[in-house]
C-alpha cells in the first residue's frame, strides 16, 4: 500500500510539473467515450464495493460515442473525480454519474454522498496538496494532487470544472470539455 501511494505521488508530481510548465500535449485522436468510461467503471466499481459503496450511472444522453480528442487525459479526470467520490464518502453512501453529450461539449456529472467540503473551503479545493479537513479523513490517504490535475487538463481542453457541496451531505462536480 505504501509502495503504491508512493507511486502514485511521483506520478502526480511528474505530471503536474508537466501541466503547470505548459508541456502537455493534447492528442487529437478517435477514442470511444464509452469504452473510457467502462474502464474507469470497473475499476471505480471495485474500489467501491470495498466500502459497500452504490454506484448509478447514467449514459442515456450520449448519442455519439466516437469522438476525437485526448483519451487518456479524459480518463484521467474520470479517474481523479471518481476515485475522490469514492475516498470522501460513506460506508453505504451513492455516487451518481452522468454523462452527456452535446454538438460540441460532453459533461460529466459526478454526485456523491460523501463528508461534503466546508463553501469555506470550495476555493481551495483545486490548489495543489490541498486535503480536505485531515481531521475529518484520517483513514484517508491522499497526495491532494487529483483534483489541481483535474482543473489544469479541464483548463487545457478550454473546459470547464465547477462544484457544489454542503457539509454532511455530499458533493457535485460538474466537467464541461468541448470535445
Amino acid at each position: 500500500e505504501a509502495s503504491n501511494l508512493l507511486l502514485e505521488l511521483v506520478n502526480d508530481v511528474l505530471d503536474m510539473s508537466k501541466l503547470e510548465s505548459g508541456e502537455i500535449v493534447l492528442e487529437e485522436v478517435p477514442f470511444n467515450l464509452s469504452s473510457i468510461s467502462e474502464e474507469v467503471l470497473v475499476v471505480i466499481e471495485q474500489m467501491a464495493a470495498e466500502q459497500n459503496i452504490r454506484i448509478v450511472w447514467e449514459k442515456k444522453e450520449v448519442i455519439h460515442w466516437n469522438l476525437i480528442g485526448s483519451p487518456g487525459y479524459v480518463k484521467r479526470i474520470l479517474m481523479n473525480i471518481l476515485t475522490n467520490a469514492v475516498k470522501y464518502n460513506r460506508e453505504n453512501g451513492s455516487i451518481f454519474v452522468k454523462l452527456e453529450k452535446s454538438d460540441k461539449n460532453v459533461v460529466f456529472t459526478v454526485s456523491d454522498t460523501g463528508i461534503g467540503i466546508d463553501r469555506n473551503n470550495l476555493d481551495k479545493i483545486f490548489e495543489r496538496f490541498y486535503v480536505v479537513d485531515k481531521s475529518r479523513n484520517k483513514n484517508i490517504s491522499s497526495t491532494g494532487l487529483g483534483l489541481a490535475i483535474v482543473k489544469h487538463v479541464v483548463k487545457a481542453h478550454d473546459g470547464t470544472v465547477t462544484v457544489n457541496s454542503q457539509l454532511g451531505e455530499g458533493t457535485t462536480f460538474v466537467v464541461t470539455l468541448p470535445i
